[in-house]
C-alpha cells in the first residue's frame, strides 16, 4: 500500500527521528515469523512495484542498489519460512523455488542487485543460474522444519 500510495505524493519530507514501537512476540507468533503462503508472491509483487516507483521518481543509484539488496533478502526470507514453518512437502517446496527462479519480475531483481552478504550472493548465484536443487538442498538443511 505505501508504495502505491508514494506514486501519487507530490512531495515527501524525512524526520530525523524515529517514532516507532516495536513489539516482538515469541517465534511463530508474528507476521515475520509464520509462513504465509502468498508471502515469496506478494513479496515479488511488492518487488515489481518498488521497482516501478524507483523508476519513475529517478532514483539515484545508491538508493536503488540498496533498494535492491533489501527487497532479494526479503523475498529470501520467505523462502526461508517455507523450509522452517511450512508443512508443504518436498516436493512442493522445490517447485516453488523453482516457480520463482522463473519468475520474470524476481530474475530481473537478481540480475540487477549486487549482494554483500555472501549467503545472499550464493543464493543469487544458485538461483539465477537454475540451480534449484542444490539451493533446495541447502536450504533443507539450514532451515529445519519447526512444524
Amino acid at each position: 500500500f505505501v508504495l502505491r500510495y508514494l506514486r501519487h505524493c507530490g512531495r515527501i519530507g524525512c524526520i530525523p527521528e524515529a517514532y516507532l514501537n516495536y513489539v516482538q512476540h515469541p517465534a511463530g507468533e508474528s507476521l515475520i515469523t509464520t509462513f504465509r503462503e502468498n508471502g515469496i508472491r506478494s513479496s515479488v509483487g511488492l518487488a515489481e512495484t518498488l521497482e516501478a516507483l524507483l523508476k519513475e521518481t529517478g532514483a539515484g543509484r545508491e538508493l536503488t542498489d540498496g533498494m535492491h539488496r533489501r527487497m532479494l533478502v526479503h523475498i529470501l526470507s520467505h523462502v526461508g519460512l517455507m523450509y522452517y514453518r511450512s508443512r508443504m512437502t518436498d516436493e512442493e517446496k522445490l517447485a516453488a523455488v523453482r516457480g520463482l527462479a522463473k519468475d520474470p519480475v524476481f530474475r530481473d531483481l537478481l540480475a540487477a542487485t549486487k549482494p554483500k552478504a555472501a549467503k545472499t550472493a550464493a543464493a543469487k548465484f544458485l538461483l539465477r543460474t537454475g540451480q534449484c536443487r542444490l539451493y533446495h538442498g541447502i536450504c533443507k538443511r539450514l532451515y529445519r522444519s519447526k512444524q
